[in-house]
């Protein structure tokens, strides 16, 4: 389940959560619309950077079905 949040007034913020075996893995999409920017940040604090253009590519390519 994803939480939104508005960090400033032009991040915005998705903690996606879910029950992962004895724990839970809660990896958190920030979208930094002033510089068109898309981190993800693990559960360890490792971090991928995107453009929101690659975002939208992956977005794309990614097929869950």
């Amino acid at each position: 389940m994803a939480t939104k949040h508005t960090l400033e007034d032009n991040i915005t913020s998705f903690t996606l959560c879910r029950a992962m075996g004895s724990g839970s893995c809660c990896p958190v999409v920030e979208v930094h619309h002033d510089t068109n920017e898309v981190i993800i940040t693990d559960d360890f604090g490792g971090k991928v950077r995107l453009t929101t253009e690659e975002w939208k590519q992956a977005v794309t390519d990614v097929s869950l079905e």
